[in-house]
């Protein structure tokens, strides 16, 4: 059996899982598209000791349709989940529970169909008319998390009026207080940057809905409509107005806020790291919470302004967390400054966090400055990696960096490893040596991996892992350790490998299956027998079957053929 049929066999086992899984979901208690306080996500739970003597619950035609309705978003089969979710919210039915939970979801229908207009109406009405979309209630940071998506969508299909307006509450909610001046708007003659608070949303609105032209007053070309220098000029007067005295509005939700966040650095027209600055600049409780993200969203610039700012992050921002997210993050920047900053963080770190995300930032790092930046990158891994100062876990972790980094060839690998003392680490480079091996070829290293395999003063874990590190040498196939398995490996340990090597094989030459079956056939050891037959198994191969069989009922042989000691390469 190929690997495409294993494939298809663990696909039916997870299909058979899934299975399982959803003949014990109860109504009422399916979790969906990351909502997080929804009516129909409640469940009740019942204790084990008295799940037997409960009665069934009945549940309401309500609760059906609303179960229903789920199902049907499941499946993607949002016009009909449209239907259910609108007559839920009609409020003809006898329970009025999900109300509420139905405007959202039928938004969420309208939102996917392409329907945007219809989800925005649902959802301002929900806003409107229900406490549980108001500040503080349970759905308030779900709906006016997909009314910003779906407001987004329509000024990104060009509509001028909901992009202004879109913008204006963006910047609000970052900053409920005084908002950005990000965005410059002509009033009266004159270019502004107009500042925004959170409360002035509703004004803007109010201003824009009584301004806008009326279909139905198309006959009527005299009615005189307000100029949008006109109606900015109002709202800047509003602005002023209410900015007195305004005491700062309770945090938004994060999840609110990030999705402001990303509304605005869609925008041309917005000076984005201008933006971003200012989320820095605010140090309340509120703000921080948005930094960690604030970081990435700087580094994606990739400019020498964004790289300064990330730098001023790692070295003075309060939270670890952020710090970390800054340093995560400095991989973009091919930049001396850093670069250093990387290093030295590393360096001067004891931790653990910290040091691990350095470590990774300087694996994917940019920075070049000719071959002696990718040079200062590697020696700074090695030097982690060589030191004693250093935990075992973070110079673990700068092996595996220098592995999975492109420019480090084997030679460098095999180079440190007389100077690692743990068997731990020399396991770690071992695997990270068997990887370049895999990725290049490089026949040099197998050679040495293979000496290694065989130093009977090394422990049996670290030679295992140099004879893996040998096999992954596309020179090494099935006939070489087949040969290596009878006449070389007097160790059980060692011949587990080599079986375990030609297991990797089969799906790529088909004689892998039949050459296991006759080492296994001839082999005495229980232990390598009993792997070797685990992994025959998960070849797939179909001939495998009757071999499998037949040991059930055949004893192994009574003799066990002579293997030398020393290695044959």
């Amino acid at each position: 059996m190929n690997k495409c049929k294993r494939s298809l066999m663990a696909l039916g086992m997870a299909l058979i899982g899934v299975a399982a899984v959803d003949t014990a979901v109860l109504p009422g208690s399916l979790s969906l598209l990351g909502a997080r306080s929804l009516a129909a996500q409640d469940s009740t739970t019942v204790a084990p000791d008295s799940a037997a003597v409960r009665p069934p619950r009945t549940y309401t035609q309500e609760e059906n349709m609303f179960v229903e309705a789920r199902r049907a978003i499941s499946a993607e089969d949002f016009e009909r989940a449209a239907e259910l979710f609108a007559a839920i919210r009609s409020g003809r039915l006898q329970n009025k529970r999900y109300v509420a939970d139905a405007f959202y979801w039928e938004a969420f229908t309208r939102y996917r169909q392409g329907d945007l207009e219809d989800a925005r109406l649902l959802l301002e009405v929900l806003m409107v008319g229900h406490d549980e979309a108001q500040r503080h209630g349970r759905l308030y940071a779900d709906v006016r998390n997909l009314h910003l998506q779906i407001r987004s969508q329509l000024a990104a299909r060009g509509d001028a009026g909901e992009a202004e307006q879109l913008l204006r509450e963006a910047e609000a909610t970052l900053d409920p207080m005084t908002g950005f001046d990000v965005m410059p708007v002509e009033v009266g003659g004159e270019i502004r940057h107009l500042p925004v608070a959170l409360a002035d949303v509703q004004g803007l609105a109010d201003t824009l809905l009584r301004t806008r032209p009326d279909p139905r007053d198309v006959t009527r070309p005299d009615r005189a409509q307000p100029t949008q220098s006109e109606t900015l000029t109002q709202f800047t007067a509003q602005v002023a107005a209410r900015s007195q005295g305004q005491e700062q509005e309770a945090c938004e939700d994060v999840s609110v806020q990030l999705a402001a966040l990303e509304a605005l650095m869609r925008f041309e027209e917005v000076n984005r790291m201008q933006v971003l600055r200012g989320v820095l600049d605010r140090m309340d409780e509120c703000s921080l919470k948005l930094h960690e993200q604030t970081v990435v969203l700087i580094a994606r610039e990739e400019t020498a302004e964004a790289a300064g700012l990330l730098i001023g992050v790692v070295e003075y921002h309060p939270e670890q967390s952020v710090r970390i997210a800054a340093i995560s993050e400095l991989w973009r920047f091919d930049s001396t400054a850093a670069f250093t900053r990387l290093s030295t963080t590393l360096a001067q770190s004891d931790d653990y966090r910290t040091q691990v995300a350095a470590i990774n930032a300087l694996r994917r790092s940019r920075y070049w400055a000719g071959p002696s930046g990718a040079t200062a990158i590697q020696d700074q891994l090695i030097n982690t990696a060589l030191s004693t100062s250093k935990e075992a876990r973070i110079r673990r972790e700068a092996i595996r960096a220098l592995g999975r980094r492109t420019a480090v060839k084997g030679a460098v690998l095999t180079g440190i490893y007389p100077n690692i003392e743990i068997d731990g680490l020399k396991e770690s480079l071992l695997n990270a040596l068997e990887s370049k091996i895999s990725a290049t070829g490089d026949e040099n290293s197998a050679t040495w991996a293979f000496e290694i395999a065989f130093t009977r003063t090394e422990s049996a874990d670290v030679r295992g892992e140099a004879f893996g590190a040998w096999a992954a040498a596309p020179s090494v196939d099935v006939p070489r350790l087949a040969g290596l398995f009878r006449d070389s490996l007097s160790e059980p340990f060692m011949r587990r490998h080599a079986l375990y090597a030609i297991y990797q094989r089969a799906d790529s030459d088909p004689n892998a299956a039949p050459t296991m079956m006759e080492l296994i056939r001839d082999e005495r050891d229980e232990e390598v027998r009993e792997r070797g037959i685990y992994w025959l198994g998960r070849t797939g191969s179909e001939e495998a079957v009757d071999f499998l069989l037949q040991l059930l009922r055949t004893p192994p042989a009574d003799t066990a053929a002579h293997r030398p000691g020393g290695p044959r390469h």
